[in-house]
Formats: C-alpha cells, structure tokens, sequence
C-alpha cells in the first residue's frame, strides 16, 4: 500500500478507515473546487502538499531506492498539487479578498 506493505491481522482494518478518509478528503476539495475562491483553494492545495511530501518520506526511509516507482508517484503527485496551488494563487493575485466572493 503506498509503497509499503500491506498491514495483517487486525491492523489490516485500517485500511478501510484510511480510504474512507481519503474518499471523504477527496469531496471536502470537490465541494471547495465549486463553492470557495481560487485563493482559498489554491492555500488549501498547498496546505495538502503535507500528504504527498509525507508519503515520499515514509516510502523512503521504509523502503529507500527498492520503491522507486512509487517514490516517483508520491513526487507526481506533490508536483501536481504543487502546479494547482500555484495556478489557483495566481489567478486570485488582484483578489484579495479572503473568502468573499
């Protein structure tokens, strides 16, 4: 999972709360995509790279260079929400209203 390997025993029913998780993180920014500004949204994307980042150093001092493809994913993945934050703070540039309409 993620790069790791998968829990057993009891600890293997984490994995239904972490996606539950991840699915109910996934529409909290879904709704924000169409009800906030670009500003918020973009700070909130920022806010997220914590998750990306995160993953590349478990996956890392876990599992060093034999996960290479899934450190590369984590990386993507920061990248992209990287990308989005940015583009999303500069479109609210001359919009500094917080989260006012």
């Amino acid at each position: 999972m993620f790069g790791l390997s998968a829990p057993e025993g009891e600890g293997f029913g984490y994995l239904p709360a972490i996606g539950l998780r991840d699915l109910a993180f996934g529409l909290y920014l879904l709704i924000l995509s169409f009800t906030s500004t670009p500003r918020v949204i973009g700070l909130i994307f920022a806010a997220t790279l914590v998750i990306p980042i995160g993953d590349v150093i478990i996956v890392a001092v876990a599992r060093g260079t034999d996960a290479i493809l899934n450190l590369l994913l984590h990386g993507a993945s920061a990248a992209v929400m990287a990308a989005g934050s940015i583009w999303f703070l500069r479109l609210s540039t001359n919009n500094n209203t917080g989260g006012q309409p």
